[in-house]
């Protein structure tokens, strides 16, 4: 579980075929004045993720037009990842964010959440999804389906499950519109 954080993971799945792994670095908030090295570093460009680590529910999150924009956000004694923000959106111009826990080898798609603002969440089922029952049918039957991806993504998810040393754990990801997915996290302290 201690090698689940954010930017450990993100090496650990890395080079995954199918699978987009933005950059992630770990920061202090007290160490601003280094912040931008190391996120140059890194190979993170513009736009930037920043988030409280520890934090969950995307209510620290926040996007950044620019690394200097990105670091002069950060408080003294707080600590950051900074990721490479790639853009996920659908065809429709619509973002929509998977999750699926891995219990041993068996993978459950817990749910797809459509939004129209790039950081989605749970809230966005009442907000976003509610009003649009089309949205809601198509998550309904992604998660009635016994093999709900292509063979495509399914051998990638099965790569990511192969390389994930926890016994359950939970990947968030998107899919662009090549096909590709984009990793988000993966954690064993996800809600189910």
């Amino acid at each position: 579980v201690l090698s689940s954080t954010r930017d450990k993971v993100a090496r650990r799945l890395s080079g995954i075929e199918g699978l987009t792994v933005p950059p992630v670095v770990r920061l202090q908030g007290s160490e601003a004045e280094s912040a931008a090295e190391v996120i140059a570093k890194a190979g993170i460009g513009s736009p930037i993720i920043l988030r409280k680590a520890g934090t969950h529910t995307g209510d620290t999150v926040a996007l950044h037009n620019s690394v200097d924009e990105a670091v002069a956000t950060m408080e003294s004694g707080q600590t950051y990842f900074a990721t490479q923000f790639v853009d996920f959106a659908s065809g429709d111009g619509l973002y929509r964010k998977y999750r699926l826990w891995f219990i041993g080898t068996r993978a459950v798609l817990r749910h797809m959440y459509v939004s129209d603002h790039w950081n989605v969440h749970s809230k966005d089922r009442a907000r976003f999804m509610g009003p649009r029952p089309d949205l809601v049918a198509e998550e309904r039957a992604l998660i009635g389906q016994a093999e709900p991806f292509t063979e495509q993504i399914r051998q990638t998810l099965s790569e990511v499950r192969r390389r994930m040393p926890l016994d359950f754990f939970g990947l968030d990801f998107g899919i662009m519109q090549d096909g590709k997915l984009v990793f988000f996290e993966a954690n064993a302290t996800m809600s189910f």
